[in-house]
């Protein structure tokens, strides 16, 4: 048998393994895939396979790559150099049958070399390099979850290493010339700057996507946030490679500070890098042996509780990104935008399940009730008639356990006692009795959520577990400091003492308070982009909360500052409606949320186009400083603008008389008055649904200013997901209401 140049055997001594690497196939029939890029897990419709046999999947990962067949001494000095032959391939056998005792028909070999199987398993760099070497960049660079094996350097002697350092290498200069390439040829700014920031965000302290985000965001017209970006490149490249960025890179920042007119600049809050996730390691793995008991078969419910701020979304959205990372996992999340969205949030919800391996198994009566919400389920389906008065929660359990027969399912809630009123009977059947391999995670304040549905589920549910997450402490809080600012250990553990003082060790008043700190000049960057505590600031000398966040608002621009306070107090926006709001034209708005996010007082809804302000202790401090609202400036009315208003009032009025007239007499306070609200649409919106959403608001929030208790709110045009938020404020205030 003749020699291979890489010390493998020709690939005719193992036919199949071309056809695994080479031709495509899918071995969805398995369902098994190797992730090597980034975390090193193999998964498989059982779950988590070898999760303790690191070893073991490196080899793996080394012969899935490999060109051709491997020699078994190849593999065994490999991984076993550093033992004599004889041990080396003793521990060789027993590697080979730790992963067949697990995964029996994975590996291919006869008594001199070791290959994949065909159809055994999936590899994601090989499909990251088949991918790229066929011209599409996205679905490559959407593979890329991170470097090579990461954190496997350990694992093997010094070939393994050797050949570890050249294919990281290979890999890292293929996606960057990909991610290069696509910023390259985008088609317009925003696409440019799109690919730009994924460059920059897989590469943090390559200088070369640095530069190309500098100039997206330049381009753009965002240059004061491309000075804010760069304050940041430049302090982490000093902190984690001990020297100054190239002269290349200082020169064209500082040529952009003079032609933005922002020379001698500042950099503030925007600078900081996102922290970590500190001190929830205990609650962490508490989340994974969850996971793991559900893979193995278990149907489990978990409360992830706590006060404000104690980061209960942040360590949930962790588990979902660990966990969608597992093939053939489904996840399913609960949108938070309940009416800020076209689909309506159940379809939203329930997508993943239309794609799930198993669906087909369901039961079709439940399909059919199913398909009533996801209605490509019908596609190349025969599904019965709907039955009249079928339980749709009743059905997506049954659904969802169909599915988990093929692949655990999880259910990620975020913040239950604000779920949107359709999925409340969907998730409180799920909690109260979660299908077997489904794992169903919620958050809640701990004060919110005992009233609840959801949370009297729990309490019937003998298998529920909690997790309260608890306050961090001085060696956290000084953790926490580090994974956003490089800063001398002696004002780092000033500065933490400081803050639990002030905090009570809750991490988003931490971020909060180092935030003001540095739009207020407390802690200020050096040259080299190291930060400290100002010199002549003594801990007496420290503006605290809330006149922390006062500062943040105070250094914002006009434009943002007037978009803030309109998110603040509609609850949440799309940009047409903060520009309708808070009167700017779409540059303006563009402008004022780069700002806001950037500064991290405003964060985008997930699944949705809008944005919410980024927590409640902001949203108070915005309307404690809020500018109180000015009536409309007057403008020259057109003859149809004044019949169409005059229209809309006498309609409004004669349906808030015959609401009043219809209403028993129990329904609601005595109402001896009717106030009604005419609503302009200056700002020209077409969208009916977006008019009349902005129109509820302002009933809401003229509601509010009157303190009476016997308004009826009259709502046009609106959607019945704003009935229900002005009926649930008024009927908290104590109002009557008309709908």
């Amino acid at each position: 048998m003749a020699s291979h140049p890489d010390g493998g055997e020709r690939r005719a001594a193992h036919p199949s393994f071309d056809s695994h690497t080479q031709s495509g196939v899918n071995p969805a029939s398995t369902g098994r895939r190797l992730t090597v890029l980034g975390d090193l897990r193999l998964t498989g419709s059982e779950g988590d396979l070898l999760a303790r046999r690191r070893k073991e999947l490196a080899l793996l990962a080394w012969v899935a790559m490999r060109s051709a067949p491997v020699r078994r001494e190849e593999l065994a000095a490999a991984f076993w150099g550093d033992s004599d032959d004889a041990h080396a391939r003793q521990s060789l056998r027993q590697a080979i049958a730790s992963i067949r005792k697990v995964v029996p028909d994975v590996l291919q070999a006869d008594a001199e070399t070791i290959a994949i199987a065909p159809g055994a398993l999936s590899v994601d760099v090989v499909d990251f390099d088949r991918a790229a070497a066929a011209g599409d960049r996205r679905a490559a660079v959407d593979l890329w979850k991170g470097e090579l094996l990461r954190a496997a350097e350990d694992l093997g002697a010094e070939p393994f290493r050797i050949w570890l350092e050249s294919e990281r290498a290979r890999l890292r200069a293929r996606v960057a010339g990909l991610l290069q390439r696509l910023a390259g040829d985008a088609a317009t700014p925003d696409e440019q700057l799109r690919w730009s920031e994924r460059w920059s965000e897989l590469f943090p302290l390559d200088e070369r996507a640095h530069l190309h985000l500098l100039g997206a965001l330049e381009r753009s017209g965002r240059i004061a946030e491309a000075v804010e970006r760069h304050a940041a490149f430049a302090s982490r490249f000093q902190a984690e490679r001990g020297e100054e960025p190239s002269a290349a890179v200082r020169e064209a920042a500082e040529l952009m500070r003079q032609r933005s007119g922002l020379a001698g600049h500042q950099a503030g809050s925007a600078a900081f890098f996102t922290p970590d996730l500190t001190g929830r390691d205990a609650e962490f793995a508490a989340l994974r042996s969850a996971w793991s008991d559900a893979t193995r078969g278990a149907g489990v419910a978990v409360l992830i509780e706590g006060e404000p701020g104690a980061g209960r979304t942040r360590l949930g959205l962790e588990l979902v990104r660990w966990v969608a990372g597992a093939a053939p996992a489904v996840v399913l999340e609960a949108p938070r935008d309940c009416a800020g969205n076209a689909t309506p949030p159940e379809a939203r919800f329930l997508a993943p399940l239309a794609r799930a391996r198993g669906i087909a198994a369901a039961d079709p009566s439940a399909l059919a009730e199913l398909a009533t919400v996801i209605p490509e389920l019908s596609a190349g389906r025969t599904l019965p008639p709907r039955a009249p008065g079928t339980d749709l929660s009743a059905s997506v359990a049954e659904v969802i356990a169909s599915v988990a027969e093929e692949g655990p399912v999880l259910v990620f809630v975020d913040d239950a006692p604000d779920l949107c009123p359709e999925l409340r009977a969907i998730v409180t059947r799920l909690v109260r009795r979660p299908p077997g391999r489904v794992l169903v995670v919620l958050t809640a304040e701990t004060a919110r959520i005992a009233a609840t549905e959801v949370g009297r589920a729990l309490r019937e549910s003998p298998d529920a577990r909690r997790l309260k997450l608890q306050p961090l402490d001085a060696a956290q809080v000084e953790v926490m400091i580090a994974s956003m600012v490089p800063m001398p250990a002696a004002d780092r553990e000033r500065l933490a003492a400081i803050l639990m003082g002030e905090t009570d060790g809750n991490p988003l008043r931490i971020s909060d308070c180092i935030s003001a700190f540095a739009d207020g000049g407390v802690l200020a960057a050096d040259q080299n982009g190291i930060w400290r505590v100002s010199r002549g600031r003594g801990p007496g000398s420290l503006p605290l909360p809330p006149s922390v966040l006062r500062i943040r608002l105070e250094r914002l621009s006009q434009e943002a500052r007037r978009a803030v306070e309109a998110v603040a107090r509609r609850g949440g926006a799309d940009a047409e409606e903060i520009a309708a709001l808070a009167r700017l034209d779409d540059g303006e708005v563009e402008e004022a949320i780069g700002e806001l996010v950037s500064r991290r007082l405003l964060r985008p809804i997930r699944d949705s186009a809008r944005y919410e302000i980024a927590s409640e202790t902001i949203r108070a401090a915005v309307l404690a400083e809020a500018t109180p609202l000015a009536a409309p400036a007057r403008r020259r009315w057109r003859p149809g603008r004044i019949a169409v208003a005059a229209v809309a009032t006498l309609c409004l009025a004669a349906a808030g008389l015959a609401a009043r007239r219809a209403m028993p007499a129990t329904a609601a306070p005595a109402t001896d008055r009717v106030i009604v609200f005419p609503f302009e649409n200056a700002a020209g919106i077409e969208d009916r649904a977006v008019t009349g959403r902005l129109a509820a608001e302002a009933i809401v929030l003229a509601l509010g200013r009157t303190g009476a208790a016997n308004v009826l709110p009259l709502v046009p045009d609106g959607t019945p997901a704003t009935n229900d938020r002005v009926r649930s404020i008024a009927e908290a205030s104590g109002a009557a209401y008309a709908v």
